[in-house]
């Protein structure tokens, strides 16, 4: 956290919210903490990066956001467009999201690269009718 002038973290749940602010006392005047969740919308429980960011300049969104980074991504068109910025997206949660995730960035102009390896995906009770592995990050830049 020393490098980072302000860094900004989107989290919903009043459990994880006070986690974090323990987490992250020894910096809580660099550390902005919203209670929101990120979409392609803004309304009372969504924020849209492009309304959060809308007056600021922003240069690295690391993004694990159970299966809603390509609703992200959408909603920040503008910050897509006028930011140099480097990205790291978890693509695992959605069988199509790695595949979307790394559309979405190259027609923006990012370069995009998958992680190494897969990961496979186990869910308790249900069988796959094929082994279920997906790439795990996206890393993109923009430069």
């Amino acid at each position: 956290m020393k490098k980072q002038k302000t860094a900004y973290i989107f989290e919903c749940d009043s459990a994880w919210i006070e986690a974090l602010q323990q987490t992250f006392e020894p910096w809580k005047e660099k550390v902005i903490i919203a209670d929101k969740y990120v979409s392609d919308v803004t309304d009372s429980h969504n924020i849209s990066l492009n309304d959060f960011f809308k007056d600021k300049q922003i240069d690295f969104i690391k993004a694990d956001i159970e299966g809603a980074e390509v609703k992200m991504l959408q909603g920040a068109s503008e910050i897509l467009k006028r930011n140099n910025l480097k990205i790291l997206a978890c693509a695992y949660h959605k069988p199509n999201d790695a595949k979307d995730i790394k559309v979405i960035l190259e027609n923006y102009g990012f370069t995009a690269e998958y992680s190494k390896g897969y990961m496979i995906i186990f869910s308790k009770g249900f069988l796959f009718p094929k082994p279920n592995l997906r790439k795990g990050l996206i890393r993109a830049a923009k430069n």
